[in-house]
């Protein structure tokens, strides 16, 4: 999977900085929300220039998205449910999916485990005979 930011322009003179997800072939794209002057963006890096204090924060917004992609990314690919749509849903919050490596995803398995654990032991004690 391949990952682009880019930027486009935007009303006022700034520019809008968009995430692209390439997967064998087929693309998805979202924004980021993060708005720079188009002067502190290296086209070669895929990178903000610039050393101000929102120039930082920017900087460091991008890091942390590109390491949540990476992040959400191995995820689906460890649990074999990795679709682009599905990537692009949960990096946007759209879209929620239980699994084992999430606290929700594990805290439903351990219920449902202890739920199928309990009617066995219930079971058990139907069939034994009593003294």
């Amino acid at each position: 999977m391949k990952t682009l930011i880019y930027p486009r322009k935007s009303t006022n003179g700034t520019v809008v900085l968009y995430c692209r997800l390439v997967h064998l072939g087929r693309r998805e794209t979202f924004t980021t929300n993060i708005r720079i002057e188009p002067k502190y963006w290296s086209h070669d890096r895929q990178s903000i220039t610039g050393s101000t204090v929102e120039l930082k924060k920017a900087k460091l917004e991008l890091d942390r998205l590109r390491s949540r992609i990476q992040r959400e990314c191995d995820k689906l690919l460890f649990e074999e449910r990795f679709t682009l749509k599905r990537l692009k849903g949960v990096l946007l919050g759209k879209t929620e999916y239980n699994c084992i490596s999430s606290l929700k995803g594990w805290t439903d398995f351990l219920k449902q485990f202890r739920r199928l654990k309990f009617r066995r032991l219930s079971q058990r004690e139907e069939r034994l005979p009593r003294r």
